[in-house]
């Protein structure tokens, strides 16, 4: 007990560290943006952070690390496919607790809207913005949330559990209570995958792809027809995520112990 008890907050301190480290690199690089203004230069601040993030974090990690995960690139590649209707589901199911939360909860939604507006390009190319969120963010966030706050606390507690507490700080890290919601069940989903489809790549992938398809869900309502088939795929993902995820529960943890 000892031993779960000194990991879980090991595990939850390790963010925390690490999130007070990247506000003082912020405030270190806030007066080379003075170019920008606005959104503009939170986006690109937030990219770079981002970065640095990573790289430092990946280093300490090949230095430092503890337990050693396997990372299986074939795994992953074979999961692609699942992993993107995987984001697509979660994604869908997102907007549907998205709109519950709009009409039941409108000044919890507000503060949402907020929020989200802050990481919309003012000036900059719309490219910018993409890179940042769909590329850069998942390299530090699974690096921090999974790679070293999971792993901790895999060396104390279960798959499900370390998911879970784990998912709880990186709800905690977006910052307010409505996409804390939704980002603590993503981190639960994810800290699943990185267990068992593949590592850090894994979880990777499909973070990237989850919010990747939030801007593809965002154009397609805008396009003819765009909401029809929006409403099509939020019927489909009522079933296709319970029959991903449990194709993946019944299946890759032999594939693990397989390859």
């Amino acid at each position: 007990m000892a031993r779960k008890i000194g990991v879980t907050v090991l595990g939850v301190l390790v963010p925390v560290f690490i999130w007070t480290l990247m506000g003082y690199l912020a405030g270190v690089l806030l007066p080379f943006m003075s170019a920008l203004q606005g959104n503009d230069r939170l986006i690109v601040l937030s990219g770079c952070v981002d970065l640095i993030g990573f790289f430092l974090l990946y280093l300490l990690y090949v230095i430092f690390r503890k337990r050693e995960h396997p990372t299986q690139p074939n795994l992953v590649r074979k999961n692609l496919g699942r992993m993107f209707l995987l984001a697509i589901s979660a994604q869908i199911y997102t907007g549907i607790f998205l709109g519950l939360v709009h009409h039941f909860f409108p000044v919890a939604y507000q503060d949402y809207e907020s929020s989200i507006q802050s990481v919309h390009c003012d000036k900059l190319p719309f490219l910018v913005e993409l890179v940042v969120i769909v590329v850069i963010a998942p390299l530090f966030e699974e690096m921090c949330f999974r790679v070293f706050c999971f792993d901790l606390l895999r060396d104390g507690w279960s798959v499900w559990v370390s998911a879970c507490i784990s998912g709880v700080c990186f709800g905690v890290f977006h910052g307010n209570a409505v996409q804390g919601v939704y980002a603590f069940l993503c981190g639960v989903l994810i800290g699943y995958i990185y267990e068992y489809n593949g590592g850090w790549l894994g979880s990777y992938s499909f973070h990237l792809f989850y919010n990747f398809n939030n801007y593809l869900i965002v154009y397609l309502v805008k396009i003819p027809y765009g909401k029809i088939v929006y409403v099509i795929l939020g019927i489909v993902s009522m079933f296709m995520l319970p029959v991903i995820l449990g194709y993946l529960i019944k299946n890759d943890k032999k594939k693990m112990r397989d390859e």
